[in-house]
């Protein structure tokens, strides 16, 4: 979540089965950002988008709309983050 949210990029995690990737986009809707499902079993994979990321009917990434405004709401003034005192670098492993 550090690249997607501060940063606006979206991230592409690794293929998962369906169990894992339901999992994965449970956790991603509680800090409020989309999925996009690329490929198929047992390629199928999650791309985390920030905020409200458009796509073109190519699937390119066009704009991201509200990134600035989410970046504030996740950073303060000081730069600390506005959430736990902790944070995550990456997903947590899950086995298949």
């Amino acid at each position: 979540m550090q690249v997607v949210i501060p940063k606006g990029e979206p991230v592409e995690l690794l293929p998962r089965s369906s169990h894992i990737m339901s999992l994965q986009i449970d956790f991603i809707q509680k800090y409020q950002l989309e999925t996009e499902r690329i490929g198929t079993e047992p390629e199928a994979r999650l791309r985390i988008l920030p905020y409200q990321t458009r796509f073109d009917a190519n699937s390119k990434f066009i704009e991201t709309v509200g990134t600035d405004s989410g970046v504030d709401n996740f950073l303060s003034a000081t730069g600390d983050t506005n959430g736990p005192p902790f944070s995550t670098d990456r997903l947590p492993l899950l086995p298949d």
